[in-house]
C-alpha cells in the first residue's frame, strides 16, 4: 500500500501504535478513537477492504513477509529471563475466544489443554486476554499445574507488552482468536488448535496458513 501511497495515513486501535509505529516508521499512524482532520488527506479506504484488492486469489499470497509486526527484543528478553532457565522451554498459551458469535465453540477447555502441555522442561504462560486469575489459580489449586502470568504485561491493554511476551516464546498455543493473529504477525511458531471449527480465515482443508507463515493449524 505505501509502494502506491507514498503519504499514507492510517487509523488504527490506540493500543496498536507503538507496535505498528516501530514495524512501519515510515507510515502516519493515528489512534482511531480520535477525529483525524480531514485537510491531512485527499481520499480514505476501509482497511477491511485491503484484503480483496491485494489479496483476492491464493496466488497473491506467494510473496508474503514471513513478519509484518516486530515486537519489542529488548523487553522481550527480559520478559523471558523473568519467566524461565535457559534450558527451558517456554510455550504460550491462550484457551478462549470472546467472539460473539462463536466464542464458546472456538474455546478450549484450559485443564485439559494445559495437562497436554505440561513437562518437566516446559514453563506455560499465559496470553490469554481479560480477567483469568481466577481460573489460573483454580488449575493449580485442583491439579497442580502452574501457568505462569507475566506481571509487566497487561494483556488486554498493553498490546505492545504481548507482543514482548509472544516474542519471548519459544512457541504458542492457542485456541482460535485475536493472540494467534498477533502471534503470526510477528512471525511466533503457533499452532492454532480449532477444536473441529474453522474461521473462514483458515479454509476448509488447509493445516497452515495463507495468511501467516508461521501458524500451523490443528483440528
Amino acid at each position: 500500500m505505501k509502494q502506491l501511497v507514498p503519504n499514507l495515513l492510517v487509523q488504527i486501535d490506540e493500543r496498536l501504535l507503538p507496535l505498528f509505529k516501530r514495524s512501519m516508521p515510515e507510515i502516519a499512524f493515528y489512534p482511531s478513537n480520535q477525529p483525524v482532520d480531514e485537510s491531512k488527506y485527499d481520499a480514505h479506504l476501509p482497511m477491511g477492504d485491503l484484503g480483496g484488492i491485494f489479496r483476492s486469489k491464493k496466488e497473491d499470497f506467494a510473496n508474503r513477509k514471513d513478519a509484518f509486526l516486530v515486537a519489542d527484543k529488548e523487553r522481550a528478553s527480559k520478559i523471558r529471563q523473568s519467566l524461565c532457565k535457559d534450558d527451558e522451554t517456554l510455550i504460550g498459551i491462550s484457551w478462549k475466544s470472546k467472539n460473539k458469535q462463536s466464542g464458546l465453540k472456538r474455546s478450549l477447555e484450559l485443564k485439559e489443554f494445559a495437562e497436554n502441555l505440561s513437562a518437566p522442561s516446559v514453563k506455560l504462560v499465559n496470553l490469554q486476554y481479560g480477567d483469568v486469575k481466577e481460573e489460573l489459580e483454580q488449575l493449580k489449586r485442583e491439579h497442580g499445574i502452574e501457568i505462569l502470568q507475566c506481571a509487566d504485561v497487561d494483556n488486554t491493554n498493553d498490546l505492545d507488552g504481548l507482543a514482548a511476551l509472544i516474542e519471548a516464546c519459544d512457541k504458542v498455543e492457542s485456541a482460535d482468536n485475536t493472540t494467534v493473529h498477533l502471534a503470526g504477525a510477528i512471525a511466533k511458531e503457533t499452532l492454532v488448535h480449532l477444536n473441529g471449527r474453522k474461521n473462514w480465515r483458515w479454509l476448509n482443508q488447509s493445516k497452515s496458513s495463507f495468511w501467516y507463515s508461521s501458524i500451523n493449524l490443528i483440528s
